[in-house]
């Protein structure tokens, strides 16, 4: 299946954190990703799976009402989105909930991956770090977008959460993303 996720607005395409979640990603294995919004990112990973023939539930999961200082976007968002993956949607489930909601379709330790790219102040990346963490298999990838200045809130998150649960940051190359791995 040819890429298209270019022709999709957003920020995050292919991308070094999803390859090296997929490289890792065997059958059966469940990833989910916080935050769509035109599905720019959901159709790379669903392209992705398809092509390495990868039988991985992959949910992505957004409340659609889309950017701060956009207003409420949620139906015509929404619409885009599953117009832009509809040629993908046997590949990725999506959710239309916020993550504080949809964290509860989870049990703790169950996921193999998760990319958190959802709302980018201090409060809100805090609360889905603390509320998604627990849901992350032992040797399991916890990751996020947008580790970079343009952010404070998101790299005081990250850091804080790091360091009040002994687990260090790594910045992934090439990348504005983070992952949390155990000290």
């Amino acid at each position: 299946m040819n890429h298209f996720w270019q022709n999709i607005e957003g920020w995050v395409g292919d991308n070094a954190t999803y390859r090296m979640a997929l490289d890792r990603a065997q059958d059966g294995q469940h990833f989910v990703e916080l935050g769509v919004y035109k599905g720019r990112s959901a159709a790379f990973m669903a392209i992705e799976l398809a092509n390495r023939n990868l039988k991985v539930q992959f949910d992505a999961i957004d409340d659609f009402r889309g950017l701060a200082g956009e207003g409420h976007l949620s139906e015509s968002l929404y619409a885009q989105c599953v117009h832009n993956l509809k040629s993908v949607s046997e590949y990725v489930n999506l959710i239309r909930m916020t993550s504080l909601e949809a964290v509860n379709l989870y049990k703790d330790a169950s996921l193999d991956f998760i990319f958190v790219d959802g709302s980018h102040d201090y409060d809100s990346v805090t609360a889905d770090l603390l509320a998604w963490y627990p849901k992350v298999k032992p040797g399991g990838l916890f990751t996020g977008d947008d580790y970079q200045s343009d952010w404070p809130g998101v790299i005081a998150a990250v850091n804080d959460f790091a360091h009040a649960n002994q687990l260090r940051v790594v910045a992934i190359p090439t990348t504005y993303h983070w992952m949390l791995v155990k000290e």
